[in-house]
């Protein structure tokens, strides 16, 4: 069944029972969400009477306006986001994938390339599976119906809630209340002001009163003598005096209160950066407590599970006992460690065919591929130039190396230049370069050519050959260069010259180092056959390892169904021989689940001390 969603808006009618609800928990389970209710993904497999089921979207991965794009490493316009569900022991496992392409469910089949639960949801909230679209998807059956009886206020709580600015809401609405309680107090502190200003006003009109009767009493005791109005005169200035220090202190009393109210707003204001700092560890706190209680639940599940799984065989063993006695449980217990020993022989025969193939895969392309190892960064910058009539060769093309013995060392001196774009005509260099810019290709391109010099005796452009002019400064490299058999062939050299190994090791001006033997070999002929030669050897050695193999899985087989006709009529040996691979892979995880359990009790405890300090 498929189903295209590439519109704005889908609606999906149908009558009760006609899938909706089974269509939305299939979207579920490919996004790894929880399906709706008391259901999941087991429930619907286990109704289908198959072992795999498969759940598959085709999505695009067009690159965004910085470049990138959604599901990168991913570089298809399309890519395929694939649910694999299938029994695995006793129970049904989800395996996850995301390949580029448009990929059918065959080819899905044969890849290997799953990813964990944890890494997909990553890669989908990377690809633009935000929490609001799971919040939405998460919805249970018949919750979109109660949206039309919320009040605007309720619906608002919920946008905000679904996109995470409730917090934004609730701090603004205390904003508010603030700023009408600083609005009030100012409207307070104006009354007062207006009523100094009035009070002041009044002791000016006293002070000019008074001062008008002092004219008038100067003048009348200006006229009756000299002595008393000189007596008021000392004494007023005396009060004067008094009046300028008293009218000092309050100015600087002013002035060091102003400092005080400065100094108590930036106190205010650390502070209250550091409570919006405490509560944002806060809720960092929170989100990692939760985050922690549910790995703790997991583990604790999964711990709980594999015990009762291992009781269950426990119990089946002391069934067997008291039924049919010791012998019984031995032969069960034999029966158990054939059938272990037979999975490993298997699963490793699986492994040596799957590297046989791959091997033989290799060796298949190597033999219809000429020239050195590709690599995609290069191969699409050389179809560029190619495309703007730039004529060109790399350097692995031009290089043949004569003395396969060499061919290491070589390889080592050559590896930083592997890469290198000879341009055929100088005059195209700067278009060259121009491209190279546009592309941001990180390898030299090189219009300066000539033919290679007669190489010096002994130095390492002896045992190489080019085939078209090369830079005079790789000639000069490879010819200062001396070959020597090892270090101590080195000793009677002098000082100042370069010298390399068979090996690779390889001494110059700042001193000596193994530069590495190379994976793959790049140049010349000799560099194909090698890699082809060591591709035989390695497919011979799997298949001398498989030949020796395949008599001991039918020995293992052979003892295993003599075992199980020994435990026929035996009920709990049966049911034990039935489920024998499901109980050794739970006493194999049960050390690795509880170890987990115990971290994560750990990580919970320190996460909860942290919120409590």
């Amino acid at each position: 069944f498929s189903l295209p969603l590439d519109a704005q808006i889908i609606t999906i009618v149908g009558p009760n029972g006609s899938g909706k609800t089974t269509l939305l928990d299939a979207l579920r389970t490919l996004f790894a969400l929880r399906c709706s209710g008391k259901r999941d993904f087991r429930r619907y497999v286990r109704r289908s009477n198959e072992r795999i089921a498969w759940i598959r979207a085709v999505v695009a991965n067009q690159p965004g306006h910085s470049g990138k794009r959604p599901f990168f490493p991913c570089l298809a316009d399309e890519v395929t986001l694939a649910c694999r569900i299938r029994k695995a022991g006793g129970d049904w496992i989800r395996d996850y994938t995301i390949v580029d392409g448009n990929l059918p469910i065959e080819a899905l089949e044969q890849t290997s390339d799953w990813i964990g639960l944890r890494d997909y949801q990553n890669r989908l909230a990377w690809g633009g599976l935000t929490p609001a679209i799971t919040k939405v998807l998460a919805l249970e059956q018949g919750d979109t119906d109660k949206l039309c009886e919320y009040s605007p206020k309720a619906l608002l709580e919920l946008v905000f809630d679904v996109f995470g600015d409730k917090e934004v809401l609730d701090n603004y609405q205390a904003a508010r209340e603030e700023q009408k309680s600083a609005e009030r107090e100012l409207a307070e502190l104006g009354v007062d002001l207006d009523r100094l200003k009035t009070q002041a006003e009044e002791k000016k009109a006293e002070a000019n009163r008074f001062l008008e009767w002092k004219q008038l009493a100067d003048e009348i005791h200006a006229l009756e003598a000299e002595i008393v109005p000189r007596l008021e005169v000392a004494e007023l200035e005396r009060e004067i005096a008094a009046e300028r220090e008293a009218l000092q202190r309050a100015h600087c009393e002013r002035g060091e209160k102003l400092v005080e109210q400065r100094e108590s707003r930036q106190r205010l204001e650390i502070v209250r950066s550091e409570q919006d700092a405490a509560q944002a560890e806060r809720k960092r706190l929170k989100e990692s407590d939760t985050a922690t209680e549910q790995r703790y639940l997991a583990a604790h599940d999964r711990v709980r599970d594999l015990e009762k799984l291992l009781d269950e065989r426990n119990m089946l063993r002391a069934q067997l006992a008291s039924e049919h006695g010791a012998d019984a449980v031995a032969l069960e217990k034999e029966h158990e460690d054939a059938d272990a020993a037979l999975a490993a022989l298997r699963r490793k025969e699986r492994e040596l065919v799957a590297a046989f193939e791959e091997k033989t895969d290799t060796l298949r392309g190597e033999r219809n591929r000429a020239g050195p190892p590709g690599d995609a960064e290069v191969a699409r910058f050389r179809v560029k130039l190619s495309a703007e009539g730039i004529a060109h060769h790399s350097l692995a093309e031009v290089v043949e190396v004569t003395d396969p013995a060499w061919q290491a060392a070589l390889e080592a001196i050559l590896r930083p230049y592997r890469h290198l774009i000879l341009l055929e005509r100088e005059a195209d260099r700067h278009a060259a370069w121009a491209l190279g810019e546009r592309e941001r290709f990180r390898h030299f391109i090189v219009p300066e050519r000539e033919t290679a010099p007669p190489p010096r005796p002994m130095s390492l452009a002896e045992v190489v050959e080019f085939s078209a002019p090369i830079p005079r400064w790789l000639a000069d490299l490879l010819n200062r260069i001396r070959r020597v058999e090892n270090a101590d062939a080195a000793r009677d050299l002098p000082r100042e010259q370069e010298w390399i190994t068979r090996d690779g090791y390889h001494r110059e001006r700042r001193g000596a180092r193994h530069l590495g033997r190379p994976q793959e070999f790049h140049f010349g002929e000799l560099a194909r056959q090698s890699r082809m030669a060591a591709l035989q050897d390695e497919i011979a050695g799997l298949d001398k390892h498989l030949q020796a193999l395949r008599p001991k899985l039918d020995a293992a087989s052979a003892r295993l169904t003599t075992l199980r006709q020994r435990l026929l009529g035996l009920q709990s040996a049966q049911l034990l021989a039935a489920r024998s691979e499901a109980y050794a892979s739970a006493e194999a995880e049960l050390p690795a689940a509880r170890k987990a359990l115990t971290e994560a009790i750990a990580e919970r405890a320190a996460t909860r001390g942290e919120l409590d300090r």
